[in-house]
């Protein structure tokens, strides 16, 4: 079998076959790499067995990230949730995973990264050595009934009420894709990751998306008198909608911001006619963040990622480098809390 190499963002063909394969998301898009490589300079690159004269009809996405501080890997996709192979079968993604490995070996780097959406057979890791690195919850909702059956199916306490509190603070809900809807996303941004001890990822990261989506790519916010309480980042490909980024003030939790602004995207989302409301991955250690997706009515799957030559699963969050990074981090003052995100994250991913 020969294995093709190509650029998807440049390719012509790429577009079309993110368009028409069942397991293409809105991270396969060229848009989503073209965003990484704006932002953070890795490359992209795509296998395939398809020759240069033929329709694209199978291949898979990588990017190679080229770091001095966490080692040459390649990841398929950085900071994407989730990126399956877009594969027919299981010996066809047996040939890609075992050529993957022989080109990540002859090319020196540390490891190659999967992140699917299904589970890999035991005999497709075994083969290059693949296994387990880490572990998320999934959920996803399905969009097919009607929306006065998807707000029926919403827990009553926990999420319809507080949509109905929100309405009864007269928060306000702007969306959009302008500097401004952008500018106090950020700020909210910053304050969230501040509370979980972490940098936030540059604003360019943002406007990067927003600019490479165009319409697709949709700010959230709501606020209350003018100051914003809550804000998420939307991203809609063909079948799906994701959330992909949330942020919120603290003190105005009990308002319902972040509930009504979910609910704004659902309708959105079921407008357009898209299949799927995709919430997103959760680490496995924050069941309250679980619960909330949990309320939706959503379906729930777990999300592992493989990497070849690893043999244990330890989450990225409990390695005792991060713990003593997050320490300091929560010391910073706003400004280089923001710089170290600008740096720190071109080795992440």
């Amino acid at each position: 079998m020969t294995i093709h190499t190509i650029d998807p963002m440049t390719d012509p063909r790429w577009d079309t076959l993110v368009g028409k394969h069942p397991k293409a998301s809105v991270f396969h898009a060229a848009t989503w790499l073209r965003s990484i490589r704006d932002t953070y300079g890795h490359e992209s690159l795509a296998l395939t067995t398809c020759s240069p004269n033929e329709s694209l009809t199978s291949a898979l996405v990588l990017c190679r990230v080229k770091s001095w501080i966490t080692g040459n890997r390649i990841v398929s996709l950085p900071f994407a949730d989730h990126c399956d192979p877009l594969t027919s079968s299981e010996e066809e993604t047996a040939n890609y995973l075992h050529s993957l490995a022989q080109y990540s070996e002859e090319k020196g780097y540390k490891y190659v990264e999967l992140r699917p959406t299904t589970a890999l057979s035991g005999d497709l890791m075994a083969q290059d050595s693949f296994s387990g690195c880490a572990g998320y919850a999934f959920h996803t909702l399905d969009l097919e009934p009607a929306i006065d059956e998807l707000w029926r199916g919403l827990h009553h306490s926990c999420i319809r009420r507080k949509v109905q509190r929100a309405r009864r603070e007269s928060l306000v809900t702007e969306w959009g894709r302008n500097e401004r809807l952008l500018g106090m996303f950020y700020q909210l941004m910053v304050e969230t990751r501040r509370r979980h001890q972490l940098p936030p990822q540059p604003i360019h990261w943002f406007r990067s998306l927003i600019r490479n989506y165009g319409d697709d790519a949709v700010l959230w916010v709501a606020s209350r008198e003018e100051r914003p309480v809550a804000a998420i980042l939307t991203i809609a490909g063909s079948q799906a909608v994701v959330y992909k980024y949330g942020c919120s003030s603290a003190q105005d939790h009990n308002l319902g911001g972040m509930p009504l602004l979910f609910w704004h995207a659902i309708e959105y989302a079921k407008a357009r006619g898209a299949r799927i409301f995709d919430f997103g991955r959760s680490d496995l250690d924050n069941p309250g963040l679980i619960a909330f997706k949990g309320h939706w009515g959503t379906k729930y799957s777990t999300l592992t990622y493989y990497r070849n030559g690893q043999r244990s699963m330890v989450p990225e969050h409990d390695s005792k480098r991060l713990r003593m990074a997050r320490h300091l981090f929560a010391r910073f003052p706003e400004s280089c809390l923001v710089a170290a995100g600008r740096i720190l994250y071109k080795h992440m991913g």
